[in-house]
């Protein structure tokens, strides 16, 4: 699921930036960000870094402007803001510990994601 899913984010997000899916797909992220499964939690780590991603995402929205772009845009801010603490709090885990060390490379670009979508916004 959270191959495709990331696969969508990067070449469609207006597929997942929509509000009968977003907060579902991130809400079965959480669950499955320290998952011990190493592709599994690469899948759900990746997806989640391409979908903060202001290169990624956000890139292909401007890229092609549509009459909900500002409402997708702004979906993914608030549901940022929702899991924000909580996922941060996850990822900080499974870097200090809770995953295996070798995952730690794989949990940086999902955190470097979120500090830019969150620095853009101040």
């Amino acid at each position: 699921t959270f191959l495709l899913a990331g696969r969508a984010a990067a070449y469609c997000p207006r597929l997942l930036l929509v509000p009968q899916l977003l907060p579902q797909l991130l809400d079965t992220a959480l669950l499955g960000v320290l998952v011990q499964h190493r592709e599994a939690c690469r899948s759900v780590l990746s997806c989640l870094s391409r979908l903060f991603d202001p290169a990624s995402a956000l890139a292909s929205l401007q890229e092609h402007p549509g009459p909900d772009q500002a409402a997708s845009v702004g979906l993914l801010e608030q549901q940022l803001l929702r899991i924000g603490p909580a996922l941060t709090h996850m990822l900080m885990g499974g870097a200090v510990g809770a995953l295996p060390q070798s995952r730690v490379e794989d949990i940086a670009p999902v955190l470097q994601a979120m500090l830019k979508l969150a620095a853009q916004k101040g």
